[in-house]
């Protein structure tokens, strides 16, 4: 019986083999490399290891493919022949694009016996930092954890993670956007000078257009511009040591 990875990774009612759309000088490549997804499908369901093997082959697969195919007829091709939606495509190109598959014959028979052979699963894997790999399976068990408990996990070990001052874990775009949110934030004066900039430009130009410049007005839009220069390369400089807080 298949599971719900075999089925979204092999392809939707399994395609029947027909002769491939020439859209491509070489249409030899593009059936030399659906012939091996297909086999590769065919491999789906097997023992975790040679799950993942198949996997990355495919993943591998289709990044020949896709370097083959005339650009636009890719997805339409990829999902005639194989079945494979753009979703998990994606996700079998990013896994063959990855170390996982370098890291996982360094991890003893243990540790192998904790990865799972869900594509989703795996992808998340490809985040965690080569240093971390084995201190990750050492203290997890992704083929037993869901996917939201395995995000949780991973979100942990991965480089955009860092502690704040509370000792709690926040990411710096969550830093990014408090910073954004709080009053008197050099992000909201950065708007506030910028949003009367806007009119000011704009009236310059119609002036311009018209060949009908007003010196007083150049003259006021000339001090405006060295006073927002002024303000906003200060603000520059305090929301770099914000960021960096």
């Amino acid at each position: 019986m298949s599971t719900a990875l075999e089925s979204t990774v092999e392809g939707k009612n399994a395609p029947a083999s027909k002769e491939v759309p020439v859209i491509n000088k070489d249409a030899a490549l593009i059936e030399d490399a659906i012939k091996k997804i297909k086999w590769h499908q065919q491999g789906l369901g097997q023992a975790t290891l040679d799950t993942i093997a198949h996997l990355g082959g495919i993943g591998d697969e289709l990044n020949d493919l896709n370097s083959q195919v005339e650009h636009g007829e890719w997805e339409a091709l990829v999902e005639q022949e194989v079945g494979l939606d753009k979703t998990t495509v994606q996700r079998l190109r990013k896994l063959a694009n990855s170390k996982l598959r370098e890291q996982i014959p360094t991890l003893g028979l243990d540790l192998k016996a904790k990865l799972p052979s869900d594509i989703q699963k795996l992808v998340m894997l490809t985040r965690i930092p080569d240093d971390k790999f084995h201190e990750f399976f050492e203290r997890f068990n992704p083929s037993k954890m869901n996917r939201k408990e395995l995000r949780n996990a991973v979100s942990g070990f991965s480089p955009e993670v860092k502690e704040g001052k509370s000792g709690k874990r926040q990411s710096k775009s969550s830093n990014r956007r408090k910073l954004a949110r709080s009053k008197g934030s050099p992000i909201r004066q950065f708007f506030a000078i910028c949003k009367p900039m806007a009119g000011l430009v704009a009236s310059l130009q119609k002036q311009l257009a018209s060949d009908k410049v007003d010196a007083k007005s150049m003259e006021r839009a000339a001090k405006a511009i060295e006073d927002a220069r002024s303000s906003l390369d200060a603000l520059h400089m305090a929301l770099k040591e914000k960021l960096a807080a």
